[in-house]
């Protein structure tokens, strides 16, 4: 049912029905006539059921949307990471678990701009993340509550990340939402202790540097990949396999192995050709094993990810050009191999003086 108020020239159309999320629908228009076709128009949207009354906010937890969006729109249906076999998928599936966990028991009527400000302060400020892994947390919630809006007509603002960003911003002014660029690389210190440790991740991390390798590229090695008489190393799989598959080159890469190089591996070694060189599939136990180590041995703040810094810094000091550097760490292009260079000043001295 409809009721027209006119005041001030203007007319205010009501719509007044229970199938509407808040029982009504008011806009106000300069006509008569316009205000009818605006009423004509909605009401025949209540008719053909678009304009469904929500459910109660407080009957509504996020992880039940989160779980509809996992499986209705992403299509992932699987209920454990390790049966997923789509790497983007499987890292997607565990960046869901994380908000799952994080946001065990809110309802929607819970989930507020304060609620997403004090997730941002305890992943920036207590886990020491950065903000380009909360904004990806922010986008997946965004996702989330878009989700519940369009694709199940529910009555909630998905934009209350971005002002639970800007209520974070106000509160912690002094905390800056920018990417950091990271320029940790090995001491000579650090370079040392690793050389005598006699532990297996040492000797990994080693060759990492060395070879400038990714932790999947590491964690699917086989021996059948190495000739040690010419010295090359060939990675069959890599992350950017679909980026080189649609530029019509060839998926993987062959990168040489300098005696340091080939010292190490030979520590790695395994009789069996097509045994895993390290023993394991996950990444994320290298991860592991290395954080064990360098908390062992007083390391701080240096991640494994940091040795293909220091891989890419290296082979720059070397002085190879950015085509070979390129070839051998897999980089696409010179803005993505320009992230992973730190030079050592003092190592290009000698250059100079050549």
């Amino acid at each position: 049912m409809a009721t027209y108020q006119t005041r001030n020239g203007r007319v205010r159309a009501t719509i007044r029905s229970k199938h509407l999320a808040q029982n009504s629908l008011s806009k106000t228009f300069d006509s008569q006539k316009e205000a009818k076709a605006w009423v004509k128009k909605e009401e025949a949207k209540i008719t053909l059921g678009q304009q469904i009354k929500a459910q109660p906010l407080s009957n509504i937890y996020f992880n039940q949307l989160v779980d509809h969006h996992q499986v209705k729109i992403l299509k992932i249906s699987e209920s454990k990471a390790e049966d997923i076999a789509d790497k983007k998928n499987r890292k997607k599936f565990n960046e869901l678990a994380r908000l799952k966990k994080n946001f065990q028991g809110y309802t929607l009527s819970e989930m507020t701009p304060q609620v997403i400000a004090g997730y941002i302060a305890k992943r920036m400020l207590t886990d020491e993340v950065c903000w380009d892994t909360v904004k990806r947390d922010m986008q997946d919630i965004t996702a989330v509550l878009e989700t519940a809006v369009f694709d199940l007509e529910y009555n909630v603002d998905y934009e209350i990340v971005k002002k639970g960003v800007k209520v974070f911003d106000k509160k912690h002014k002094t905390v800056k939402r920018k990417s950091v660029k990271r320029t940790r690389r090995l001491s000579d210190e650090e370079f040392e202790i690793l050389v005598k440790c006699k532990r297996k991740y040492a000797t990994v991390v080693l060759f990492a540097a060395e070879t400038s390798m990714r932790r999947g590229e590491l964690a699917r090695l086989i021996g059948a990949d190495v000739d040690l008489d010419k010295k090359l190393l060939k990675i069959n799989r890599s992350k950017i396999d679909e980026h080189l598959l649609d530029k019509g080159l060839e998926a993987g890469r062959v990168i040489p192995l300098s005696n340091r190089a080939i010292e190490l591996y030979k520590r790695l070694e395994k009789k069996n050709p097509e045994a895993l060189v390290l023993g394991c599939t996950d990444p994320g136990s290298i991860t592991q094993g290395w954080d064990r180590l360098a908390k062992d041995l007083g390391f701080t703040d240096l991640r494994f990810h940091d040795m293909r810094h220091e891989a890419t810094s290296r082979l720059f000091e070397k002085d190879l050009a950015i085509p070979k550097v390129s070839a051998i760490t897999g980089h696409m292009d010179w803005e993505s191999l320009k992230r992973y260079t730190q030079l050592n000043p003092e190592k290009l001295v000698d250059l100079l003086n050549d």
